[in-house]
């Protein structure tokens, strides 16, 4: 490995490093409470060290936010090719919800946390959000055209079924469904159950 490409290596790393760190700040404490100087000291350099890799704390949330976006529109489009738009409809909701289990981090700073980078406009932080916001829209729009959902208005079902399957998940990750007998050992059961009746519902 050359001195140049050595270089680079270590950049990289650091980058993830300070995102690793901001990331777990951000969850723990909320955007709002963490400073720059607070991600150096967790890392064990100056804050000028920072201001190498990002411009501002908004910066390091942009690409926490883009890097999430990124994993799960990846993890739903990998079943773009099931034909059946209610079996691929399912898919994608599966996708959402084991995403969230798995990522609760990034899940929490995507979708929960209240972020000062939106736009007020729509209420997406990034355009990456707002299509993956479409690929939902659009393919309750090819259900219906399918034959379901008739006379349903599709954009208030999106934002329906959007509403309960993030309702779910921020209740999951905030540990507020215990009471419910819903835990680690149930919950992909739970889902399963969970799919099932919208599946009905959408037939």
């Amino acid at each position: 490995m050359g001195i140049a490409e050595r270089k680079e290596k270590e950049k990289r790393a650091m980058r993830q490093r300070i995102l690793v760190a901001a990331m777990e700040l951000f969850v723990d404490f909320g955007f709002q409470r963490v400073s720059i100087r607070n991600i150096a000291e967790k890392i064990e350099y100056s804050p000028s060290t920072i201001y190498l890799y990002f411009s501002d704390k908004n910066a390091i949330l942009l690409e926490l936010l883009n890097e999430g976006l990124d994993r799960l529109n990846e993890k739903i489009l990998q079943h773009h090719q099931i034909a059946d738009p209610v079996d691929r409809l399912i898919a994608y909701e599966r996708c959402y919800l084991e995403f969230a289990l798995e990522n609760p981090q990034y899940y929490e700073i995507m979708f929960i946390q209240g972020l000062p980078i939106q736009r007020p406009e729509d209420g997406f932080a990034t355009e990456k959000g707002e299509r993956l916001y479409k690929v939902f829209e659009e393919l309750l729009a090819e259900c219906q055209a399918a034959g379901h959902l008739q006379n349903q208005n599709v954009r208030e079902l999106t934002i329906l079924l959007w509403s309960t399957l993030h309702g779910f998940c921020s209740l999951y990750i905030r540990q507020r469904l215990r009471f419910a007998n819903i835990d680690d050992a149930s919950v992909h059961d739970f889902i399963e159950r969970t799919l099932l009746t919208i599946r009905s519902w959408l037939r």
